[in-house]
Order: structure tokens, then C-alpha cells, then sequence
């Protein structure tokens, strides 16, 4: 079989005696065709597996460290993906690779007890690094960070949203230095004191920004000034489907926010079987048609390039084709340069003289699309003809975007985010498909991160859900639901605000709980352990550190302010462990705070179940009645802990 050599792909120019050998070396293995061989045999190891006998066959591997260590894991490096929680495999070792690369490095590899041993390791202490490390930017909040309305119902199809271009510059900083500091920016009115706040809109919904600046106002599909996309330049992050009047410095910019499927019409195009190198603007059929290449390339190109013999062209003209049946106008043509040409009396030989021949090819459908080769305008993107045949490259695809930001056209950090949400037909939310996710943004903006407290609205399922507050955990890893009224610290040992008695304490002179509230606890607890954990425990339910920024996102997303309180804040690091640690001598699944104990009551089945409400007169030993004036139900209103 025929050796192949990639060398043999490239232009005569190129084939030089180092490229010959740079490709030997590296591309030609990967071309070749395959030498396989069948072979019958377990691998992996061999005398610590379960079901491993003598008489099973093991494929022999070329070395000793191959043969030992099949299959054995090595390295798995996960790398996070921009702008996410996710994380992807991006590279595997092999114990054996992890040797071989140590032996390579000049190490010594046979002593594996030796080389892996180590003063150090990894410690896991099972607790919150963040707030053992970046303990300062917690804070205790008794009552928790403001409630944040969760619901599925549709943002507001049309508003208009005023903007102001703030510059704040102080202590010789640049603006730049400013707005890196989040002092220059744009401020939205009613946002209250947020710079570049993040802006929801619906699907459908129709946008007016009111701008009134001495730079441009830009809606695009990257940050940036340069209006390029950051994959190629001849793609505009400034081609935004829906906006009209981009780049305003003053009046209004509208903003019509396409369905996400408003671009599918071009993506679902076909495409031509024929390829096509380049798309040529501005030069016509008979400009190459028997004309001299060497002269021509000299002074001209086509859409940027200037090698083209043997590539595939379509011209957007439909004027120049002298002699040329008009069916092939906006076909697919071939460009070849014939190094025995003629003057152009076409008679006359001349070897010096190499024009130019044009070879018609294929046809291009209206409504079929292609991707274009090279250029610098059409070069990497695709092109599709209209219903009428006219050439047109394919816009920014821009509608599909779930996030757009409004940029300054001077300064690359004076930006925001514009986040794109779907319409809700029935506005229904399921509190279950949130629930163990990764990550989660809700319908109307809300950005669900650790320690947030939400309030579900609208139409919620499953019902109980529906107008309780949460506190969300996990994030990142495993989304959870802490309803915060369980959240409950009745024990002696902390104070809790809201004292209706007014000594301000939550307690009376003998230690009994008579406060307002039972979930605002006061002292600091340094030692604690997650609010998720399922047990329920004291130190979970106490637990009221909450973070700087989860603070200020509540209150932006209420426009209101936040007063950090110093002395709220941590000063020593804060051991948090992991939640659901087996604690000792404990229970394993919390069923939520008790109302009443019960001290008297021997049978509940026999002495309270079934019996008449009226009849019913029976109180409490902390005097709470077992009915609370209600005489429709009964059992219903507290829930009851019979002590026997």
C-alpha cells in the first residue's frame, strides 16, 4: 500500500526540504492507513480482581511498568468552563504516563513507595474553605439577607430604561482605574446606587434605552470597543438583531428582542454540495477572464487574497459576463492560471505571460447557503442567496444569545449584562426541577447563589412551596432548600431579637424564651455547621453567617440599600462544617421545629383524636391551646411532641 505524504496537499511553493521533513515527521503517521489486528484477552489488573482465576488470558503488554499497571488511574484535570460552574475532563494520566514522564524528566522512577511519598498531603477538614480563609467578607445577619420574589411569570414586555454615563475620577486615577474600581459606569434609574446593574428582559418585548452621552451607547454580543468579535474580525458583536439606533450618544435605542429561534430560518438552510473558496465583491467576470495574473495580483485581490489558482469563486456581480450565458452568473466558478498563455491576441505564444482562465462549475440555488474559504469579509462564515439571488453573509446570530451586554464605546469596563428570558405562557414554576441543579437562574432574573433567601410567587408547584421563604444552599454542586422558618433557635444558650417584653434580651430572668421571634439569634457562633444539613441540628438552624455579596445582590434586586454593620462582621475565621456530618448520638432527618410539649397526654389516639373541637377545652403545659380559636379542624395548627 501506498505510503501517503501531506506534503503532496501543499501549493508547489511550499514544498521545501524542511517542510518535507516537519511534516514526515508529524502529519504523515497521522494519515496513514490503519495496521489493526485482532486480539483476544482481558487487560487491567490481574491478582487483586474479585473474579481474576488462573486460566483467564491477559494481553502482554511491551514492558513491565505496562503490564503491572493497566488501567490504573492516574490524573484527571478538570478545567472550569468560562463564565460557568461547569467543569470538563480536559486532560487524563495514566499512572504509567505519570512514570514514563518522571523517567523522561530524569528522575528515577523504580522506587514507587519512594517517589510518592511525601512530608505533606492534602488536608480535607470537611469544612468551608471560604469562610476559614475570606472570613471578612461575612457577616452575621439575624434575620437573614432580604427576601427575594421567585417567580415564573413574564418580565414586563415593554419599558423604557433611562441611562446616565456616571465618571467619577479622584486621587489621580484614570477613568479607567475608576470604573475597574465600579466607581465609573452606567447607572439605570430605578436601580438605586448599582453600577451597571444587570437588565432582564422577555422574549417578544419591546426596549427603550435613553441615552444622553458624549460616547456611543452600544448593545452587542461580547464586551469590548472594538465592535469585533474576539473569534474572528470580520464578525460584528455590534450586529445585534432587533436593535435599532445602536451606537446612539443621544435619543432612544430601541430594542426588539428577537425569539430565540428567529435565526433558525438561516441555520437550517441547505447547503451546496460545491465548495467555495471565495466571495468576490467589486471585480467582475471579465476583469479575470484571459487577463495576466501576475499583474493583476500586483495591485488587486480577490476579498483579500491574492493566491487563488485552481480555488472556487462566486461573484456577487450579475453584470461583466461578456459572452457568458446568464444561468451561470452567480454560479460557481474555477480559477486557473495557465503558465503556457498567449498574448492576448490569443494567438501569439508568450511563457512569460500567465493569464487567467475562468471554468464554470456548479450552480448556486437561491435559499442555499455555503461556507466561505478565505477573504476578509466572507472568509469562515456562511453565505446564503435570498429568494431572489442575491449573495448575503450570514449576520451575528445573535438572537440564540441568552446574554448581551450594553457597552461604552471608549472604555472596555464600563459594560452590563442584558439577560434574555423566554416567555412564560402558564407562568407555572416547579420548585422540584430546581432542586439539585448546578446552577439556576429563575424566569425573572433572579440568579440563585449560596445563602440567598427567596420567596416563591405566582403559580408554584408543588404547592407547599408556594409563598415560604428559603434559604438556597449548594450551589454549584447540589441546589437545596432550607425553609427558613424552620430555621428555628429556641435554646437558651443564644439570644434572639424581638424581645416583646422589652429587656431587648429575647429572654426573661430565669432563661425562658418568651421573645418575639424564635430565629433571629444574636451571638456570634465562630463553630457551626451548614443550614442543609438535613438533620436539623442546633448548630445548622443557628447558623446566620452570610456573605457581602449575597447582601448586596438581595438589596439590588429590591432597590433598596444595604447598611453593613462592622459589627456584624467576622473577625477570626469561621469553622463551618459540611453539612450532614454523622453527628453523635443524634437523629438523622429533621421533621421541623414543635410547637407544643406535651407533658400530660398518655394516648393521643384515645384521648384527643376524634374528639368534639367545642368540647374540647384541653390546654397545654406552656399554655398554648391545642386548637388556637379554630373549631373547624382538629390537630391541624400545631404540631405536637407527646412526651410518655
Amino acid at each position: 500500500m501506498a505510503k501517503r505524504k501531506s506534503v503532496n496537499f501543499l501549493p508547489q511553493v511550499f514544498n521545501t526540504l524542511s517542510n518535507k521533513r516537519f511534516l514526515n515527521a508529524t502529519m504523515d503517521p497521522l494519515i496513514q492507513e490503519p495496521s489493526l489486528k485482532k486480539m483476544y484477552g482481558y487487560i487491567g489488573q490481574q491478582d487483586q480482581s474479585p473474579v481474576y482465576t488462573t486460566g483467564d488470558y491477559y494481553i502482554n503488554e511491551s514492558d513491565s511498568y505496562s503490564q503491572f499497571y493497566q488501567l490504573e488511574p492516574g490524573v484527571v484535570i478538570n478545567k472550569r468552563q468560562l463564565g460557568t460552574n461547569t467543569y470538563k475532563v480536559n486532560n487524563v494520566y495514566s499512572y504509567v504516563d505519570i512514570l514514563n514522564q518522571i523517567s523522561a524528566d530524569g528522575g528515577i522512577n523504580n522506587n514507587h513507595d519512594r517517589l510518592f511519598t511525601n512530608r505533606y498531603y492534602s488536608y480535607n477538614g470537611f469544612v468551608d474553605l471560604d469562610k476559614l480563609t475570606n472570613y471578612r467578607q461575612y457577616y452575621w445577619v439575624p434575620g437573614g439577607p432580604l427576601t427575594v420574589d421567585v417567580t415564573a411569570d413574564t418580565v414586563s414586555t415593554q419599558q423604557d430604561f433611562f441611562i446616565h454615563r456616571n465618571s467619577y475620577i479622584a486621587n489621580n486615577e484614570t477613568e479607567l482605574q475608576s470604573a475597574a474600581l465600579g466607581e465609573t459606569g452606567y447607572s439605570v434609574d430605578g436601580y438605586n446606587n448599582v453600577i451597571n446593574p444587570t437588565l432582564t428582559l422577555v422574549r417578544g418585548g419591546s426596549y427603550n434605552f435613553h441615552v444622553n452621552q458624549g460616547t456611543q451607547f452600544w448593545i452587542q454580543t461580547e464586551t469590548g470597543t472594538s465592535g469585533e468579535s474576539s473569534v474572528q474580525n470580520n464578525i460584528s458583536t455590534r450586529d445585534v438583531m432587533g436593535v435599532s439606533n445602536n451606537g446612539d450618544e443621544s435619543g432612544i435605542i430601541t430594542f426588539t428582542v428577537p425569539l430565540s429561534t428567529a435565526q433558525d430560518y438561516l441555520i437550517n438552510y441547505p447547503a451546496i454540495s460545491q465548495q467555495v473558496d471565495i466571495i468576490v465583491d467589486g471585480i467582475t467576470y471579465d476583469q479575470l477572464q484571459g487577463q495576466n495574473y501576475d499583474s493583476f495580483i500586483q495591485s488587486n485581490s480577490l476579498d483579500g487574497v491574492r493566491s487563488f489558482d485552481g480555488k472556487f469563486v462566486v461573484f456577487t456581480s450579475l453584470t461583466g459576463f461578456t459572452g457568458v450565458d446568464s444561468s451561470q452568473f452567480g454560479g460557481v466558478w474555477q480559477i486557473n492560471v495557465d503558465n503556457n498563455s498567449t498574448l492576448p491576441d490569443m494567438v501569439t505564444p508568450n511563457p512569460d505571460y500567465r493569464n487567467m482562465n475562468l471554468t464554470y462549475i456548479a450552480p448556486w440555488t437561491n435559499l442555499y447557503k455555503v461556507f466561505v474559504g478565505q477573504g476578509d469579509v466572507y472568509g469562515h462564515v456562511y453565505a446564503y442567496k435570498n429568494n431572489v439571488g442575491v449573495i448575503t453573509k450570514f449576520p451575528t446570530l445573535s438572537a440564540a444569545q441568552s446574554v448581551l451586554y450594553y457597552v461604552d464605546a471608549t472604555n472596555p469596563l464600563v459594560y452590563g449584562e442584558i439577560r434574555l428570558v423566554d416567555p412564560t405562557p402558564n407562568s407555572l414554576l416547579n420548585v422540584n426541577d430546581i432542586i439539585g441543579r448546578v446552577n439556576y437562574t429563575s424566569p425573572n432574573g433572579v440568579k440563585f447563589t449560596s445563602g440567598l433567601k427567596v420567596k416563591f410567587t405566582g403559580l408554584v408547584v408543588p404547592s407547599e412551596y408556594q409563598g415560604n421563604e428559603y434559604i438556597v444552599e449548594g450551589v454549584g454542586t447540589s441546589i437545596s432548600l432550607i425553609k427558613y422558618s424552620d430555621l428555628v433557635t429556641p435554646e437558651i444558650i443564644n439570644t434572639n431579637l424581638g424581645s416583646s417584653f422589652g429587656n431587648g434580651q429575647g429572654y426573661d430572668a430565669n432563661g425562658s424564651g418568651f421573645d418575639g421571634t424564635s430565629n433571629s439569634p444574636e451571638e456570634k457562633d465562630y463553630v457551626t455547621i451548614n443550614r442543609a444539613s438535613v438533620d436539623g441540628n442546633s448548630w445548622s438552624r443557628n447558623n446566620r453567617w452570610f456573605h457581602h455579596d449575597v447582601l448586596q445582590y438581595a438589596a439590588d434586586f429590591n432597590n433598596t440599600n444595604y447598611s453593613f454593620d462592622s459589627n456584624q462582621q467576622a473577625k477570626r475565621p469561621i469553622v463551618e462544617f459540611l453539612p450532614n456530618l454523622k453527628l453523635f448520638n443524634y437523629g438523622v432527618n429533621y421533621r421541623g421545629p414543635v410547637t407544643v410539649i406535651d407533658t400530660t397526654t398518655t394516648d393521643a389516639f384515645s384521648q384527643i383524636e376524634g374528639q368534639n373541637p367545642q368540647a374540647t377545652s384541653k390546654y397545654y403545659t406552656d399554655g398554648i391551646p391545642l386548637l388556637n380559636n379554630s373549631f373547624r379542624s382538629l390537630l391541624c395548627l400545631h404540631r405536637i411532641l407527646i412526651q410518655q
